[in-house]
């Protein structure tokens, strides 16, 4: 339980504060972790741009100033394409795609991650998390569909809907909450 409200606040913090972030991939060539010989270089050059809302132009470059980010990004994301970087207050902020889904995540300046959020295709969810699922939500099909990971922590935020509702649920390994209902 205590888990689901740490997540919860997480969530409301994410979701109200910096939604804008997440919405974005970089308009850059398709490049990833594994098209450089060096480890947690995703640029062709080897200089991934940092980027600021307030300030014009490139603030920084990550393997050179935030080398450990770089490294840490690479070793949990080794497919992203696309890494849009921005900092902001002390925090690295990155959206890009790997494996098909959009992942927006945060990182503090030392390479440590705060969290990820990935979008995911209902046929990505983890098969132990749709028998969860299946459980009291049988007249229930599938709207949308995130994976949210903080520290060793995974927590899946299911829209479920039918013809009347929309219900928000989140799940994890350990138990299931509903978080919201909302007439259509």
């Amino acid at each position: 339980m205590q888990i689901v409200l740490r997540f919860q606040g997480i969530l409301f913090l994410i979701f109200s504060v910096i939604p804008y972030w997440f919405g974005r991939i970089a308009d850059q060539s398709q490049t990833t972790a594994s098209d450089s010989a060096v480890h947690g270089v995703f640029s062709l050059d080897g200089r991934t741009p940092v980027y600021s809302k307030f300030r014009a132009g490139v603030v920084g470059i990550l393997e050179v100033d935030y080398p450990n980010v770089a490294l840490n990004f690479a070793d949990r994301f080794p497919s992203a394409i696309n890494p849009l970087w921005i900092l902001e207050m002390g925090t690295l902020f990155v959206s890009f795609v790997t494996n098909g889904n959009k992942v927006s995540a945060t990182f503090t300046p030392s390479g440590v991650m705060n969290y990820s959020i990935t979008r995911l295709d209902p046929t990505n969810i983890p098969s132990t998390i749709l028998e969860k699922l299946s459980v009291g939500y049988e007249s229930y099909s599938m709207f949308d569909a995130k994976e949210i990971a903080v520290s060793k922590n995974i927590v899946y935020q299911v829209i479920l809907e039918d013809h009347h509702e929309y219900i928000i649920v989140l799940v994890n390994d350990h138990e299931i909450q509903e978080s919201k209902r909302i007439k259509k």
